[in-house]
């Protein structure tokens, strides 16, 4: 159903002459007659207070692709059925910026299970490859996290020169 076909039919529900509905939104009633033809839309200005004066919502008005459900049923809540072109947030996915944090404990907790383990074999004696192993793994673990921070920096450095520029 068209504009102008959805203006006729709630004028002629509301007993409005085109004269009428042109004197309350202060245009001609050729304009009026212009709209019901759809040779011409109404401006910008004159949506809000034609959608007032026909009792139905802007977009139901407008959208040619809703039909006839009624004016009240024209405001129609965003989904995406709705709008498959558009992307909405509808929802908040979940953020997983901390996963990088469980591979560093993992490595940690493995570098202490080892060194640990080397040392209650070998009596608590120093320097055993244990405690070798649990140095240069905890020094490892350390540039790794190192290395992530920076990555972590330079994404959140990214994004805010994206959002900046935009």
């Amino acid at each position: 159903m068209t504009t102008g076909e959805k203006i006729q039919s709630l004028r002629k529900k509301q007993g409005l002459t085109q004269e009428q509905l042109a004197q309350g939104l202060g245009v001609s009633r050729q304009a009026v007659s212009r709209w019901e033809l759809d040779e011409a839309l109404p401006e910008t200005a004159n949506l809000l207070p034609l959608a007032k004066a026909l009792g139905c919502s802007i977009d139901w008005l407008l959208d040619p692709a809703l039909g006839w459900e009624g004016p009240s049923q024209g405001a129609v809540s965003p989904s995406r059925e709705n709008f498959p072109h558009i992307s909405l947030p509808l929802g908040k996915k979940p953020r997983l910026r901390w996963l990088w944090l469980l591979p560093l404990g993992l490595v940690v907790l493995a570098f202490l299970g080892i060194g640990l383990a080397g040392l209650w074999g070998s009596g608590g004696q120093f320097p055993t490859l244990a405690w070798i192993v649990l140095v240069q793994g905890l020094n490892l673990c350390f540039w790794f996290y190192l290395l992530c921070l920076a990555v972590y920096a330079l994404v959140l450095l990214i994004r805010y020169l994206k959002r900046k520029t935009s």
